[in-house]
C-alpha cells in the first residue's frame, strides 16, 4: 500500500553487512574440503576455491538484495526459490529458501527465512547457508495507540470464513469465504478482492459501537470503471425495515461521499461529498471518516481534508432489538441513500486494515495514519548463522 509519503522503517542494510562479511571471508568455516581426483594440484584447488568462494559470497549479496526490493517477497518466496537458476561464464548458481523454524516451504506467515545458497564452478563446490528476519510492522499496536475500538486487518488467506478484530471486540464473517486472500497488496500482504454486493465481510453489532463521537480508518483499492456505479465500501443499516443507514460510506463518479444519521431518517442535509475523481482507479488510499460532535462530519483522501458537514454531529446507532434488531457493520458492500428508499450497493476491488476508532481524529492523526504503510516490514540479515560449505 501506498500513500503520498512512506515512512522509512527499514533496518539496517543488509547490503552493508554482507560487505562486512566478505571483508571477513578468513572467519568463513569452511567444511569437508575433498579432492575430486588425484590428478588436482594443491594449487589449483586453492585457486578454484577462492573463485567458488567469491562467486558464492556474490550470489549471497545478490540474494539478500533480491529480498529487499521485492514488495511481493513474502509471497515469491511461497516458490522455494529466492531466484532462478542461471549460469555466468562456468559458474552456475542455484538459491533455495525454507522456513527457518519447520524447515519447510514458506508461507505468508513466515519471520525468519533459511537461504541456501549454491555455486558450482569447474572441479569445485561451494554452498553457503543463513538466516534472514522479516519483521512486520506491528500495525495493531499502531492503531490501538490511535484509540481504536476494534480492528480488522483482513489479511486471513486460505478461504477462512472469520475476519479477525485483532482488538478482540467483535470478529466478522465473510459472506463468500473466497474473497480473502485473492490478491495482494504492494508489500506482498494478503488482502480480500469484492466483487459484488453480497460477497462483502458481516461484523455483528457491538455495543462499543454506539458512540456520539468517532471515527472510520481503512485503505481501499478501487477497480470498478463504471463511474456512475455506487461502489459500497463501509454501511450500517439504522433497521431491518429499510429506513436509512446509521452510516454509509461510498463511492459515486470517483467521489468519496459518507452519509450519517443515528435516528433511520432520511436527511438530505447529513451528507459529506469529496469533488469528482478523489478516488483514482487501481491505486491504494487512505480513507477516514471522522464523525460526531466534535469536528461534525469530515473526509480525508491520503491524510488531507477534502469534504466537511459542520452541521452534521449525529453519531453512531441503531433501532432497539423491538424494532428490527441491532444491525451489523458491512465491510465491502454500503447503501445508497435516497429520499424514499435505500439500495445495497457492493464494491470492486480491496478493503483491508479496517479500524474503528473510539475519537475523531485530528488533521495531524488523520496525516499520520495516512502515512504509515501496514504491511512495511523491517529485514535483518542474521550474521551468526552464516555457513560455507567447499567441497
Amino acid at each position: 500500500m501506498r500513500s503520498t509519503e512512506r515512512p522509512t522503517i527499514r533496518s539496517g542494510s543488509i547490503y552493508v553487512m554482507t560487505i562486512i562479511t566478505v571483508a571477513a571471508i578468513t572467519s568463513i568455516v569452511l567444511i569437508g574440503i575433498s579432492l575430486r581426483n588425484s590428478f588436482n594440484s594443491k594449487a589449483l584447488i586453492i585457486e578454484q576455491q577462492h573463485i567458488n568462494a567469491e562467486a558464492t559470497l556474490s550470489s549471497s549479496e545478490y540474494a539478500i538484495a533480491q529480498v529487499l526490493q521485492d514488495k511481493q517477497w513474502a509471497t515469491t518466496a511461497q516458490s522455494g526459490k529466492v531466484f532462478s537458476d542461471f549460469t555466468l561464464g562456468e559458474t552456475t548458481y542455484t538459491a533455495a529458501v525454507t522456513d527457518t523454524d519447520t524447515s519447510t516451504t514458506p508461507t505468508y506467515g513466515t519471520t525468519s527465512y533459511h537461504f541456501e545458497l549454491q555455486s558450482v564452478s569447474g572441479i569445485a563446490d561451494e554452498r553457503t547457508a543463513f538466516d534472514v528476519e522479516y519483521t512486520r510492522f506491528d500495525y495493531a499496536s499502531f492503531i490501538d495507540s490511535m484509540s481504536a475500538i476494534s480492528y480488522w486487518p483482513l489479511n486471513e488467506y486460505d478461504s477462512p470464513t472469520t475476519a479477525e478484530d485483532a482488538l478482540f471486540v467483535r470478529d466478522g464473517t465473510y459472506q463468500k469465504p473466497e474473497v480473502a486472500a485473492a490478491t495482494t497488496n504492494e508489500e506482498g500482504a494478503p488482502v480480500p478482492e469484492f466483487n459484488d454486493a453480497w460477497d462483502h465481510v458481516e461484523v455483528p453489532w457491538s455495543g462499543n459501537f454506539r458512540k456520539n463521537n468517532g471515527s472510520i480508518s481503512m485503505w481501499i483499492y478501487h477497480t470498478n470503471t463504471n463511474a456512475l456505479d455506487i461502489s459500497g465500501i463501509f454501511g450500517c443499516l439504522y433497521d431491518s425495515w429499510g429506513s436509512a443507514p446509521t452510516i454509509s460510506i461510498f463511492i459515486l463518479n470517483n467521489a468519496l461521499i459518507a452519509y450519517v444519521d443515528e435516528d433511520g431518517d432520511y436527511d438530505y442535509g447529513q451528507f459529506a461529498i469529496t469533488s469528482a475523481n478523489k478516488i483514482k482507479l487501481n491505486q491504494w488510499h487512505h480513507i477516514l471518516v471522522n464523525f460526531g460532535n466534535t469536528y461534525g462530519l469530515q473526509i480525508y483522501v491520503d491524510g488531507q481534508l477534502e469534504a466537511q458537514n459542520t452541521g452534521n454531529t449525529e453519531g453512531i446507532d441503531t433501532a432497539a432489538y423491538a424494532f428490527g434488531g441491532r444491525q451489523p457493520f458491512r465491510i465491502g458492500s454500503a447503501f445508497g441513500v435516497y429520499s424514499s428508499y435505500t439500495t445495497n450497493e457492493g464494491f470492486k476491488g480491496s478493503i483491508a486494515h479496517v479500524a474503528f476508532l473510539e475519537d475523531s481524529l485530528t488533521a495531524d492523526q488523520a496525516a499520520e495514519i495516512a502515512k504509515t504503510v501496514p504491511d512495511d516490514v523491517s529485514v535483518d540479515f542474521l550474521q551468526d548463522t552464516w555457513v560455507g560449505v567447499f567441497d
